[in-house]
């Protein structure tokens, strides 16, 4: 059996996953039609795309443009929290632009997304008001017969940390892979010129014309709405990675690049190999505080790159940072190619003859030793901080507002006082935890090419 049917084959929703789902879609429409707001259902299964392993619904509740933003969010949960009772489902509010409702019925995960009914895509008040612009597109110009090559196209991502427009992710949507297959007709097709992609490849599938993204990877210009880049949450380096993939596939077509063999953590594997490298891996551990990923991830990202410029400032040499986040806790990784530095340290002042200058110089290290080198002023004083880890220490005590101030992120900055600074072997004890184990060995593997 060849290569691709056989994926097909495994990632396909079998005649009794079907059927649920739609006596799923006939309950939700019976609920939703009940409370009298006009709403659209949305996501991969109206188009066919759906994966046997994403049992996810989309209900997209229709309200007037006249209502604020406040009455919006009031009327839209109160008749999502209607719709959910009637299913006898459990509900937990969630946040995107504004707040929506996120519900288990069953087997399915059902998000009820309050939106405006605009009429003209480019006159949109909210983010989510382009989703039914959306499938009204896709509707009209996306043929059945290509179903399953997006079926394909988001296996072969998922099996390489590509798929998800979300922040951790920072990859490639459902919707993105929808329209990159409608442009290429066949995931053959798309696998062999994205091989070849380079920064800045565009795919304008209705001839706008307009727009420039010039340090987006990928600009997919939306159908429905030409202001918009569909690929702009995608990050540089998942553009490498996929182009990459591609070319890696091409060359050694085979199952692995749709079904990876997990790999065990091996917590002495991860240790040796941290040591190996001969720097000094030190992380921050801290409670997840109670928020989406969409919003942990970016403060995450933010605050390792303001503490790599903190300890560079103190002349520590950071080689990488890498940031990770699961249901109980943060990580933050620092591996550090410099930590420990004499406990004096020399400054180079201004000439000699600028009197101005050379005498502030002198009167800000009075204390410690002066002389003049050719015609400089120098002075040798103490180190604050000698050692990287005394240095980070200091900071976990900090309080948050000042953290927040030196731009640490605000879950971050409440999160370090109750945070531990772990070195390699008890950073190699923590990937015991499979997704701790994916998240080390991910930073300390990668390579493009």
């Amino acid at each position: 059996m060849a290569l691709l049917p056989r994926v097909l084959e495994r990632i396909t929703p079998t005649p009794a996953e079907e059927l649920e789902m739609r006596a799923l879609i006939d309950r939700v429409t019976a609920a939703a039609r009940a409370t009298g707001i006009p709403h659209t259902l949305a996501g991969s299964f109206t188009r066919g795309t759906w994966m046997r392993d994403k049992r996810e619904v989309d209900l997209f509740l229709l309200f007037p443009p006249t209502l604020s933003r406040a009455q919006l969010e009031q009327r839209g949960l109160a008749t999502a929290r209607r719709i959910v009772r009637a299913l006898r489902g459990k509900a937990a509010l969630a946040f995107a632009e504004h707040p929506y409702l996120r519900a288990q019925v069953g087997k399915f995960q059902l998000d009820l997304v309050p939106c405006y009914h605009v009429k003209d895509p480019t006159k949109l008040q909210s983010a989510v008001d382009r989703t039914p612009f959306h499938n009204h597109y896709l509707a009209k110009h996306f043929p059945a017969t290509l179903a399953p090559e997006v079926r394909l196209l988001k296996q072969f991502l998922k099996a390489g940390g590509l798929y998800g427009s979300d922040a951790r992710t920072e990859g490639f949507s459902g919707y993105l892979c929808e329209l990159l297959i409608l442009r290429y007709r066949s995931f053959d097709a798309l696998i062999r010129d994205a091989a070849a992609w380079t920064p800045g490849h565009r795919v304008d599938l209705a001839g706008h014309g307009a727009g420039e993204w010039p340090r987006q990877p990928l600009i997919v210009v939306d159908p429905v709405d030409p202001r918009r880049n569909v690929a702009a949450v995608l990050s540089p380096a998942a553009f490498a990675a996929f182009a990459s993939r591609c070319r890696q596939f091409i060359a050694r077509p085979g199952e692995r690049f749709f079904f990876p063999r997990p790999l065990p953590p091996k917590p002495a594997a991860l240790l040796r190999l941290l040591r190996s490298r001969g720097t000094r891996p030190l992380a921050l551990a801290f409670p997840r505080p109670n928020v989406v990923d969409d919003i942990v991830f970016p403060q995450l990202r933010r605050s390792a790159g303001r503490l790599e410029a903190i300890l560079q400032e103190a002349e520590f040499r950071v080689l990488g940072t890498a940031v990770h986040a699961d249901a109980r806790q943060c990580l933050i990784l620092l591996e550090l190619e410099t930590w420990s530095l004499p406990s004096i340290r020399k400054v180079v002042g201004p000439p000699l003859f600028v009197r101005q200058h050379a005498d502030e110089f002198r009167a800000k290290y009075r204390k410690g030793k002066l002389w003049i080198e050719g015609d400089r002023w120098v002075a040798e004083t103490a180190r604050i901080f000698p050692q990287a880890e005394t240095l980070l220490r200091q900071l976990l005590r900090t309080p948050p507002a000042k953290l927040e101030a030196r731009g640490i992120a605000s879950f971050p900055a409440k999160g370090f006082r109750r945070a531990r600074l772990l070195e390699a072997p008890a950073l190699a004890a923590l990937a015991r935890d499979p997704q701790v184990a994916a998240f080390l060995r991910q930073y300390l593997t990668r390579d493009i090419d």
